[in-house]
């Protein structure tokens, strides 16, 4: 089906420039699909981050419904093919995921100095509270490609939605990144104590950078990598 396939470059001619040729995105060119599979894929991502104010406050509980709440409806939706958004990553894409990290340690430093600078109070993550053992750091792992799953499921869904809308397939990208980082960075509010700027400016925006991976490579893997080395970092 077209949503499963790997076109050739023959068959995507509007292409961004810093697309990979010969790679394009799953599902959003598949006529097959309803209207509720899209919605799904936004409706669970919407569904996890909510119910995280819910659920009992152990944070193995809250990553292991993340994890399955964000990867089941994926995979209900692509018939179970995670081939699609899965895939052998290639040698080429290590200086990638490095320049993508090193892009969003530097945008992050430089917008927390400048909003401190306007006078705008930087909130810490909860999560640097925590006590640091072997049990925090492995629960991570999952919870980590959980949030790379949530900005997948949003970019997807929105994408399809958009596609089917206008047909324009450019147009269609460029406002399911807007509308993916925008929640994405609205999830933040309680983790970074309602701060809405520090997390619009900082947890929103600047996921561009490890979503950007995932653009490009059309394989989560590369934005989940650097997702874990960026947190970790911070954490040791």
């Amino acid at each position: 089906m077209a949503g499963h396939m790997a076109p050739t470059a023959e068959m995507q001619p509007n292409l961004f420039f810093w697309e990979r040729p010969g790679l394009d995105f799953p599902l959003y060119n598949d006529d097959s699909l309803g209207i509720w599979q899209p919605l799904l894929l936004i409706a669970s991502s919407l569904v996890m981050l909510l119910s995280l104010s819910f659920l009992p406050d152990d944070r193995a509980i809250k990553t292991c419904a993340l994890f399955f709440g964000t990867l089941v409806p994926y995979l209900i939706v692509a018939r179970g093919n995670i081939g699609t958004i899965i895939k052998k990553p290639r040698l080429g894409d290590i200086p990638l995921v490095i320049v993508m990290l090193v892009l969003t340690i530097a945008y992050s430093i430089g917008m927390a100095l400048l909003l401190v600078k306007l006078g705008i109070e930087m909130q810490p993550n909860a999560v640097t509270s925590e006590t640091r053992d072997g049990m925090l750091f492995f629960v991570m792992l999952f919870q980590l490609f959980a949030e790379e799953m949530i900005k997948l499921n949003l970019f997807l869904g929105a994408l399809i939605l958009m596609f089917r809308w206008t047909g324009n397939r450019k147009k269609s990208i460029v406002v399911a990144i807007v509308i993916a980082l925008f929640i994405f960075g609205i999830a933040h509010l309680r983790a970074y104590n309602g701060a809405l700027v520090q997390i619009l400016l900082i947890q929103g925006v600047g996921s561009i950078f490890d979503l950007f991976l995932y653009l490009r490579t059309k394989n989560i893997l590369t934005s989940y990598a650097m997702h874990v080395i960026q947190d970790f970092m911070f954490l040791v």
